[in-house]
């Protein structure tokens, strides 16, 4: 094969393979249903933040901005049970003293 082909196929298969990348990226990964073309999440904040690092915010409006921007090892949910976050579960130690975290692959 020629090296102008042997370049062209595999600018072809790049080609393919970045069009496939991109059209994967506007599909929900669970359902596959098509995403708004915008992407952009607004988040009003009626007041100053004091931090966005979830271990020094002492007020309320900024604990529910880092509640929000920070997924938890784990989390509530409407009725107050603990449901996963970044973890799938955990075990407690037989004395209490130890939490033991499975993570999410992905996380």
């Amino acid at each position: 094969m020629k090296q102008s082909t042997k370049m062209a196929l595999a600018a072809l298969l790049s080609g393919t393979v970045l069009s496939g990348a991109a059209w994967a990226a506007g599909t929900h990964p669970d359902t596959g249903e098509a995403l708004a073309d915008d992407q952009t999440f607004t988040y009003r904040v009626l007041d100053e933040l004091s931090s966005l690092d979830p271990q020094i915010v002492e007020d309320v409006i900024g604990s529910e901005f880092a509640r929000d921007l920070f997924e938890g090892l784990m989390s509530q949910d409407e009725d107050g049970n603990l449901v996963p976050g970044v973890a799938t579960g955990y075990e407690v130690s037989d004395d209490k003293l130890t939490y033991t975290f499975t993570l999410r692959p992905e996380a």
